[in-house]
């Protein structure tokens, strides 16, 4: 900071005969002012500092100070004290100063010589830059600036420099700044501070920090990087039946893509395009009607996504089907018993017969097993009727039990015959098989020794 000291001569008082001047009484003194201006780090003030009187009776002295030459305000007795500091001073105002002294009866001297100065307010240059030294294009690097304050303890803002010829300026603001350059090459970073209160009062900027930038790959990026997995049961629906994909040229230039599947059930929404810079595009893949044919089991398919550009960023994503077995009711006959002897033509004969549900999921409606007579083991139109009975709903494992008479048609001859029992004998449920549903036993015509 500044310092000015100005001297002036004053003869000696006269102790024993003061002289009066006007209405006033002056005790002449010499006094050597001295105007010291504030330290850096210090708030808005002027330090005083004078050669003391060497009289005896000098009890003290008083400080004049003002905006305009002579014409002062009140006075500061600051005693017996050779030095102060006036506190609380405006900047860039313009400050007169003079300083009197008074003995032990109380007369004062006439002013000191007058010295005169301004506070200035001063920014420190930065003395941190931190940030990246390489990046590429598109991309967000942010820099900090610090270090930096003002003398009168005001708040500072902060502006970067993004080129070193102060030709792409920051707004000025927070020390901690971001920029994302679309041009690669060599920039040199720099920053200088500014008092947020007195915003003319800035600061040099600093040394200039190189940033090299490099062009962007051009690349094709895929999101999200899971792959579609689906299941349902035989017949669909399948669910989840879609997922959509994120394509994304992630560079500076466009690029042109292709995607492609292996399996007939799988659908793509779209399969090739053309990126521009920055671009996206959605593709969906979804599971087609074709899936519902498919039988019980496991299927995988492969989706591909290809840079033809450049093949950056070329990746792939699965797809996965489960098909599980629909839960159905299965009716059979799981026991027929009948005579174990040759019976005749005409007569009634008692059939034991059991029929189950071995499926996973009950009969909600009544069904019919029924009784043939035929001449072979496997059931045919031509067989038959001998009779039937009714049964009810059966939970998955039940079984019903029942013994039904039935009668030998009356024109059959001697021979071995079949009786065939059929449930569901009329499709009223539909079945996890429908192949299984007959059991059959053999059953002799006999002339003698016929079954009673």
């Amino acid at each position: 900071m500044k310092q000015g000291k100005v001297q002036s001569k004053m003869s000696h008082y006269i102790r024993n005969a003061p002289f009066l001047f006007g209405n006033s009484i002056v005790i002449s003194l010499i006094l050597s002012l001295t105007l010291l201006f504030s330290s850096i780090e210090s708030v808005a003030q002027i330090k005083l500092a004078w050669d003391p009187n060497t009289e005896p009776d000098v009890a003290g002295y008083r400080v004049y100070y003002g905006t305009a030459s002579r014409n002062y305000g009140a006075p500061i007795n600051v005693g017996n004290a050779t030095t102060y500091t006036l506190n609380g001073l405006s900047p860039a105002v313009v400050y007169y100063i003079a300083v009197t002294a008074y003995n032990t009866a109380n007369y004062e001297s006439a002013y000191s010589n007058e010295v005169s100065g301004q506070i200035t307010e001063t920014v420190s240059r930065p003395t941190v830059l931190g940030g990246p030294t390489s990046g590429i294009t598109g991309t967000s690097n942010t820099y900090t600036a610090g270090g930096s304050y003002s003398n009168l303890q005001h708040s500072v803002q902060f502006q970067f420099d993004w080129k070193g010829d102060a030709t792409d300026l920051s707004p000025w603001g927070s020390a901690t700044q971001s920029k994302t350059w679309t041009v690669a090459g060599t920039y040199n970073v720099r920053a200088r501070a500014r008092c947020a209160t007195h915003t003319s009062v800035v600061s040099s900027w600093t040394g200039s920090l190189s940033v090299t930038i490099s062009v962007a790959a051009v690349s094709c990026t895929v999101t999200p990087s899971d792959g579609l997995v689906s299941l349902g049961n035989q017949g669909g629906p399948f669910s989840p039946s879609s997922k959509s994909y994120t394509l994304q040229n992630t560079g500076s230039s466009s690029i042109n893509w292709t995607a492609s599947k292996g399996q007939p059930w799988t659908t793509l929404s779209s399969t090739s395009g053309t990126l521009a810079a920055g671009a996206s595009t959605t593709v969906t893949v979804s599971i087609n009607s074709i899936a519902n044919s498919l039988a019980v089991g496991s299927y995988s398919d492969t989706v591909t996504f290809t840079n033809t550009t450049n093949g950056n960023g070329n990746t792939t994503r699965p797809v996965s089907l489960s098909v599980a077995a629909v839960s159905k009711p299965d009716l059979i006959v799981s026991t027929l018993t009948g005579p174990t002897m040759p019976v005749a033509p005409g007569q009634v004969i008692t059939l034991f017969e059991a029929t189950k549900n071995q499926g996973s999921r009950a009969t909600t409606v009544n069904t019919v097993t029924r009784f043939y007579w035929s001449t072979n083991s496997t059931y045919d139109a031509s067989d038959v009727r001998l009779g039937q009975r009714t049964v009810g709903p059966l939970t998955a494992g039940a079984i019903s039990v029942a013994v039904t008479s039935v009668m030998i048609p009356a024109t059959v001859v001697s021979g071995t015959y079949y009786i065939i029992t059929k449930a569901d004998a009329d499709n009223a449920v539909v079945e996890t098989s429908e192949t299984n549903n007959t059991k059959y036993i053999t059953v002799k015509i006999g002339v003698g020794n016929v079954s009673p």
